[in-house]
């Protein structure tokens, strides 16, 4: 009986590492999609014309403003961190109406309202 004990405890074990992999394994991929969608805000904004950026920025704020408030300064960091990486990318102007719709697509996706 004290080895089913032992046995089953082990199990028990085991598999609770396994799920803290699956948990770190979404935390990961979620962590990459928050940067991705960072660096398609900076792109979105240097692909803007001058008299749109501020509705631009203005959407990204409310999106950082979210991250922070929803999951914490280090997301909300790293966001800013991509955002500002995506911003000093040069894009190709063929290359901006589909960065902005992506951005635009990213920021529906959250229910991000306007």
């Amino acid at each position: 009986m004290r080895r089913l004990g032992f046995a089953a405890l082990t199990v028990a074990i085991m598999s609770g590492g396994a799920f803290a992999q699956d948990d770190d394994d979404e935390e990961a991929a979620f962590d990459e999609a928050l940067r991705n969608f960072g660096v398609t805000a900076g792109e979105a904004w240097g692909c803007s014309a001058e008299e749109a950026r501020s509705e631009v920025e203005q959407n990204v704020l409310r999106a950082h403003a979210g991250v922070v408030r929803l999951f914490g300064l280090d997301r909300g960091f790293a966001f800013a961190a991509a955002f500002g990486a995506g911003a000093a990318v040069p894009i190709a102007p063929e290359d901006c109406p589909a960065q902005i719709a992506a951005f635009e697509d990213g920021l529906a996706a959250a229910r991000m309202p306007e």
